[in-house]
């Protein structure tokens, strides 16, 4: 860019002899700013040290005793001033072979961290954020003689040996701050900045006058310009020095405007804290603290500039200029050791250079379109010292003395001169009375004791020559490379090197974030800076071969990390979400767990992860727990790492417990969760139910955490309505303490949900026992209406030696052995009468017949369908009359029902009776009887399954049937019509007992109480004779007076505790029998039709129909 010289012509015009006069043949001190910060006169040396202990600006100490500034721009990088350093190649600096050891120390205040690395062997000290450099690169146009090795190309980097990781890091605008629309009068340009650094101090008055004391000092300023010595030396001098390339620049204005050195270089008023650098503080950063909404770095600081021999060096008047990163931006991306890298999407694995891609540099900062700082790098390469440098330049440089004599300025945005406020316009000839300039060079060497600083100089002349600039055109960017270091480069490995300068090896190193949708697998040993998984489909998987180490930390945002091999982070593990799974060994100070998931194993599989640190748990957290057989399980081992850390869990959160392939949590069984050999601290919420009745519950030791599988009450799970459920409920909780004895039945319900319980204990209902009592009592009741019916046919005089055929007995017993369904409610007896085939006063039959009923089942259970049955009998007998007045019979019976319940289970009751019976005639009043004694045989089977066991349990028993039956009736009427009342009383008991089942260990010993019945009969039978047509109609109304039994009591087989209660069906106290038939004659043959039913009743509802032949010879 050319730069016009009218404004150094108008200030020759302006009559400024004094000026040129008062700096001696016009002299110009121009420093590099191994600088410190220098306050106004309102401002204490103490005022402006830094309250920030540790901020990421930090002094360089070489070991030689040269003191810089700098500022750690990634945790292992620091930026700063290439003079500090460009005295000697990159190789002399080193701790060995007579080599320079260099060090930032990062403090305020920063002497015990300095003398603890010089006292140490040149070791870092990460305590006293100290660090030893292993690596320096300085820009080599920094080196052209004509750079004095701070005015051009004055930037440099130093590589640290170990990551600063608890130092914060700055950001770097790499793009041109743009020019403000106008210069203010007061804030000139508007930017304001902060200036940092460790060098000397004083007051605007006697500029750097105090010694360096290694403390960092901080001022405030407004940035004057973006523009070349050159343009101050033509402004002031008429003439360029040949320094055409830009600078960042600032002044010291004296708050007062009396100190006649501070003719305000740039046009701004002074600001409350403002300040100058001076020695030492070279390479320190120029903060833009205001413009943005965070701070960013606009370059280093060269050096400065005073205007006057007597003027003190630092002082009132001075300028400040610092290399804009922007111009460098390039060489600085190339020559950072550090790369941030993720992966592509998909699976890969971590050897695999194609699997790789670099990142953008977060700290990297541009001016978008927009004008808002956002990450990024610009589209061209930097322009350089020398290259074609298209920024804007602003800022005014102003003649302004303080007795008021003059008021120049000059725009170097719009090539403006200004005379007392106005634009002035003219071409005159640029005339300089210049004589030489004076350059010193302040690196500000001093020693760590208290020895005073001192300076190296260098002169040069006003006659010195700028080098030539070519046409240089804009250039697009290079394709990204690793050694560029430009975002989306490929084909490389993340593992750091160190740099051995001697040997030309450039040293890399790594900050590794997984984002990307994939798996990446790790079987090879790794180091690298720091590893961030932040993906929530992102994987890392570190096999039993692999072995990744993070020489800061960990940050697992989200996503999965499996570590079956090893894990070693310097710093913390952070796990803030997702999951950390494996059976190798975590090795950090800390793994604490925020709301992440921690499986020891991994999901589904039995492992052990190690922790060689502490572990913090918070409530967030969850650790997740798998239980294989045999008491395995699971377990987070925390133990003493060999760094020192203590090995102690701090635990808290959830506990989550699953259970591997094919294994089945038992009660009792009993697990070690955690270890931990210094101590386990806090503790986990109670964890959730496995079941719905197991449940885990935790323990502690000093040095563990252990889970024993506990039950809870099958009562608080079940319907309280369901007195199947309830009773089940009952002797599953009392018989708990047997569970040796019952643990097939309690493994598989254990495990079973709410619902899952609630149906299994109804299907285990023992239905079977409302269905024999159903069935007993219709065998009883069968057969007395069977006798009943045969007395109400007999009397002494109709014997007549006959034998009768009732039914078919035979083809009976034959369909019942052959499980033949004959389908009747209840089958009718066909009767077949041979007479004269005994004496005259006798008779007897055989008769059998068909039963088919239903009943109600047992209460409450579900299904509720009712149960059915059916079956046969077959009874035989003899009679006797006593002359006309009396009839005795003496008969034999088998009977048997075979039933199913709703829900399938079966049942059969077998009746083998033996019965009296007689009717006598008590002259006008008949009296009939029946006595029957036999035994009830009963057997049952009833199936369900519990869980994925199936059960089939049996029971049988042998039972005392008694029945009884006394009646008494009177004939009404005449041959033709008769109605012939009857009362009767009539009586039935069955034993019933004990019942012990058998096929299992869900089987019940059941405690039955006996079936007692006395029934109250009043009725009537209405018939009539028609010569050969013979009806009849029998009407009887029965009242129960007897309670039966309700409920059945019963518990498990070799149970404890008291007896639990089941429903039985239920019971009708009253209902009515109604029986009716037919007999019509025809020549020999007598047919007869009868049926009978119950009605009203719904506890057992059954029927018969019967229907005789009589041939007579």
């Amino acid at each position: 860019m050319r730069i016009r010289k009218n404004g150094a012509e108008m200030l020759a015009r302006a009559g400024r002899s004094s000026l040129l006069a008062s700096v001696a043949a016009a002299a110009l001190s121009i420093a590099p700013a191994a600088q410190a910060v220098v306050p106004n006169d309102n401002l204490s040396p103490e005022d402006i040290v830094d309250g920030t202990d540790v901020n990421g600006v930090g002094i360089m100490y070489r070991d030689d005793g040269f003191v810089c500034t700098g500022t750690l721009i990634n945790p292992r990088t620091v930026i700063f001033a290439a003079h500090c350093v460009n005295d000697l190649s990159t190789p002399d600096y080193s701790t060995v072979n007579g080599g320079v050891p260099v060090a930032f120390a990062f403090q305020s205040d920063a002497r015990p961290g300095l003398i603890d690395w010089i006292s140490n062997g040149y070791r870092t000290n990460t305590a006293l954020s100290v660090y030893n450099v292993n690596n320096i690169a300085y820009h080599p146009d920094s080196l052209d003689p004509p750079a004095l090795s701070f005015l051009y190309g004055d930037v440099a980097m130093a590589t640290l040996d170990t990551p600063a990781a608890d130092v914060p890091t700055w950001t770097m605008l790499f793009s041109a701050l743009p020019a403000p629309a106008a210069i203010n009068e007061t804030t000139g340009t508007g930017y304001h900045v902060t200036v940092t650094g460790y060098g000397r101090t004083g007051s605007g008055t006697t500029g750097n006058s105090v010694g360096i004391d290694f403390r960092r000092k901080t001022a405030e300023n407004f940035l004057g310009m973006l523009g070349s010595l050159d343009d101050i030396d033509s402004f002031l001098f008429g003439a360029p020095g040949g320094y055409t390339q830009n600078l960042y620049q600032t002044d010291f204005d004296d708050p007062d405007r009396e100190n006649p050195f501070d003719f305000n270089a740039f046009k701004d008023d002074a600001l409350p804290n403002e300040g100058n650098t001076a020695g030492g503080d070279s390479g320190g950063p120029l903060i833009l603290d205001q413009a943005f909404s965070e701070k960013t770095i606009l370059g280093v600081l060269s050096g400065g500039s005073r205007y006057f021999f007597e003027q003190p060096e630092s002082s009132y008047g001075g300028t400040s200029f610092y290399q804009p990163l922007y111009l460098f931006w390039d060489w600085i991306a190339q020559n950072n050791p550090y790369r941030y890298a993720t992966t592509k999407a998909g699976d890969g694995k971590w050897s695999d250079a194609d699997h790789w891609v670099t990142a953008l540099d977060p700290n990297y900062r541009i001016i978008d379109s927009n004008g808002s700082l956002v990450n990024g790098v610009p589209t061209s390469p930097g322009a350089g010292a020398f290259g074609q440098d298209d920024a804007q330049k602003f800022g005014q440089l102003c003649y302004q003395p303080t007795d008021g004599s003059d008021n120049v300025c000059y725009d170097v945005g719009t090539d403006t001169l200004i005379v007392n406020g106005e634009p002035a316009t003219g071409e005159t000839q640029a005339v300089a009375n210049a004589g030489g300039k004076t350059v010193s060079n302040n690196k500000g060497k001093v020693e760590i004791a208290e020895r005073s600083p001192t300076a190296a100089n260098a002169s040069l002349n006003s006659t010195a020559q700028p080098q030539a600039e070519g046409d240089v055109s804009a250039t697009a960017l290079p394709d990204a490379t690793l050694a560029n270091g430009l975002p989306g480069a490929s084909g490389f490995v993340p593992d750091n090197i160190d740099p051995v300068a001697s040997q030309g090896v450039i040293g890399r190193y790594y900050d590794v974030t997984l984002s990307a949708a994939g798996t990446t697998t790790l079987d090879t040993d790794v180091t690298i800076d720091r590893f961030t998984i932040s993906g929530g489909e992102s994987a890392l998987d570190i096999t039993s071969e692999g072995s990744l180490t993070s020489e800061m930390d960990v940050a697992h945002l989200a996503g999965r990390v499996n570590v079956d091999g090893s894990l070693t982070s310097t710093g913390d593990y952070f796990l803030l979400s997702g999951l950390l799974s494996g059976s190798g060994t975590l090795r950090a100070p800390f793994l604490t767990s925020v709301m992440g998931t921690i499986a020891p194993g991994g999901v589904g599989t039995v492992g052990t992860l190690s922790v060689e640190g502490n572990a913090i748990l918070t409530s967030g957290s969850t650790l997740h727990i798998d239980i294989g057989p045999n008491g395995a399980s699971d377990v987070l081992a925390v133990k003493a790492s060999d760094a020192g850390d203590d090995g102690v869990a701090s635990v808290g959160g959830r506990v989550v417990v699953g259970a591997t392939s094919g294994t089945r949590p038992r009660y009792g069984d009993s697990y070690t969760l955690v270890t931990a050999e210094g101590g386990v601290e806090g503790s986990f919420e109670q964890p959730a139910q496995l079941t719905a009745i197991l449940k885990p519950v935790l323990s502690y030791s000093d040095n563990a955490v252990s889970m024993r599988i506990d039950a809870g009450l099958y009562a608080d799970v079940v319907n309280g309505a369901s007195v199947t459920q309830t009773s089940f409920a009952q002797l599953l909780d009392q018989n708990r303490s047997l569970y040796a004895n019952y643990a097939n039945l309690y493994g598989e319900a254990d495990l079973l949900s709410v619902e899952g319980i609630q149906a299994t204990l109804e299907a285990m209902a023992p239905r079977t026992e409302t269905l024999k009592t159903s069935m007993s009592e219709v065998l009883n009741d069968n057969m007395a209406r069977f006798y009943r019916d045969r007395l109400t046919k007999l009397d002494g005089g109709a014997m007549g030696g006959t034998l009768t055929m009732t039914g078919q007995p035979m083809q009976l017993a034959a369909a019942s052995l052959n499980n033949i369904d004959l389908g009747m409610d209840q089958g009718g007896n066909e009767s077949v009468t041979r007479e004269g085939v005994l004496p005259d006063d006798m008779s007897a039959f055989l008769a059998g017949g068909y039963i088919d009923g239903k009943a109600q089942p047992m209460r409450s259970t579900m299904p509720m369908g009712r149960d059915t049955f059916d079956g046969w009998y077959v009874a035989l007998g003899i009679e006797k009359a006593f002359g006309d007045n009396g009839v005795v019979g003496l008969s034999g019976s088998f009977s048997e029902l075979k039933g199913n319940t709703a829900a399938s289970d079966w049942g059969r009751a077998r009746l083998y009776q033996g019965t009296v019976y007689g009717a006598f005639d008590l002259g006008g009043l008949k009296l009939d009887a029946v006595g029957s004694a036999g035994t009830m045989a009963t057997r049952s089977r009833r199936s369900f399954s519990v869980g994925t066991t199936p059960y089939t349990l049996y029971g049988s028993d042998q039972e005392l049937a008694l029945s009884g039956e006394i009646g008494l009736s009177k004939a009404l009427g005449n041959d033709g019509f008769s109605i012939v009342p009857r009362a009767a009383l009539r009586g039935a008991y069955i034993s019933s007992g004990n019942l012990a089942e058998y096929g299992g260990d869900a089987a019940l010993v059941i405690h039955r109480q006996a079936i007692k019945s006395t029934q109250g009969r009043l009725g009537a039978t209405a018939k009539a004779d028609r010569g050969g047509f013979r009806p009849y109609l029998t009407a009887n109304y029965v009242h129960e007076f007897q309670d039966q039994p309700a409920f059945l009591q019963a518990n498990l087989i070799g149970g404890t505790g008291p007896l639990a209660p089941f429903a039985l069906g239920g019971q009708d106290r009253n209902w009515a029998e109604i029986g009716g038939g037919l007999t019509v004659t025809t020549g020999n043959v007598d047919i007869s039709l009868s049926a009978d039913t119950t009605a009203w009743r719904s506890d057992v509802e059954y029927q018969s129909y019967r229907a005789s032949l009589k041939f007579r010879f």
